[in-house]
């Protein structure tokens, strides 16, 4: 029990990371949209959705990456992993909240985007996510090398052989 709230923990932990790297995106894309119509929402609005959806997809993706993380990575520590392959795992982290979204939509009969949506919202998730978990590698990568053995191997978060 103890092994799964420490995952649980870290996969929280970098929810809430990159919760805060895709607020100000959130924000970013909200000035777009208000400069380019704002869908009739007020300014204010307008921010405040998108800020609370950037925060919401930031920790979905960053917890879905940290379990993948831990799937496709057990028993490497962060010095081992290669960017490419974390930053795979970030991109289908990034795309997975977009596809959902999208195809939920359409299941319920609200309207299926058009093609360049589809493309633009999956390409765009993609990225994001590629570079946060780059971004993500290179800092835990920086972390002081006094860290024990233990607190520096990914295995952690999905294995319950772990032991600290």
């Amino acid at each position: 029990m103890k092994g799964l709230l420490r995952r649980l923990r870290a996969m929280i932990g970098l929810g809430v990371a990159w919760a805060v790297v895709w607020t100000p995106i959130g924000i970013g894309m909200s000035v777009a949209q208000w400069l380019a119509g704002g869908f009739g929402l007020p300014p204010l609005e307008l921010v405040a959705t998108l800020v609370l959806s950037g925060v919401k997809n930031g920790f979905i993706a960053g917890f879905l990456f940290s379990g993948g993380l831990g799937l496709v990575c057990r028993n490497r520590t962060f010095d081992q992993l290669r960017p490419e392959v974390v930053g795979a795992i970030g991109a289908v982290a990034g795309t997975l909240l977009p596809a959902a979204t999208m195809v939920s939509v359409a299941m319920a009969g609200y309207f299926v985007p058009p093609p360049i949506a589809i493309a633009l919202a999956l390409g765009f998730g993609g990225a994001l996510g590629a570079a946060t978990a780059i971004g993500s590698l290179k800092v835990a990568q920086a972390a002081p090398a006094e860290l024990e053995a233990s607190e520096r191997d990914v295995g952690h978060l999905i294995d319950s052989e772990h032991r600290a």
